[in-house]
């Protein structure tokens, strides 16, 4: 019988708020996604996971906003690395995107523009054809956390 891992949050750390009026504006209406995997070591048992959005000026709204959390995840009763990466993908980037949307719409919310409100996303579509490779830092940079 096949047991179900259990992942178990932690909370998350803000790592970088930023809201800066821009006199340049790129015109796009578009954002970027930051998503990074920071295991404490090959076994994936607990990792940090930095996720985070930036969101060039537009002639809308003139202000560039960067924000980045690290949110705190431990995996257990799985031994298969493979399942564990696949959880840390689609769960954790799902489980911390709405503290990332909350702290945009606050900090959008102070200016004298209309409130940025970042979509729901699916990440499991998202992140299915990123290589594991391309998202998973060192684990150097791991930090601990109880």
């Amino acid at each position: 019988m096949k047991t179900l891992a259990d992942l178990k949050f932690h909370g998350y750390d803000i790592e970088k708020v930023l809201i800066e009026k821009k006199d340049e504006l790129n015109g796009s209406d578009e954002f970027s996604i930051f998503y990074k995997i920071v295991p404490s070591d090959s076994n994936f048992d607990k990792v940090n996971i930095i996720q985070g959005v930036l969101i060039e000026a537009t002639e809308n709204f003139p202000y560039t906003i960067e924000v980045k959390i690290r949110g705190n995840f431990t995996i257990s009763n799985s031994k298969d690395t493979k399942a564990k990466k696949k959880m840390l993908k689609e769960n954790c980037a799902a489980i911390l995107f709405p503290y990332v949307r909350s702290l945009v719409s606050l900090l959008s919310s102070q200016t004298d523009y209309t409130k940025v409100i970042l979509p729901v996303i699916n990440f499991v579509n998202l992140i299915e054809d990123v290589k594991d490779e391309d998202i998973t830092l060192e684990s150097s940079l791991f930090i601990d956390f109880e």
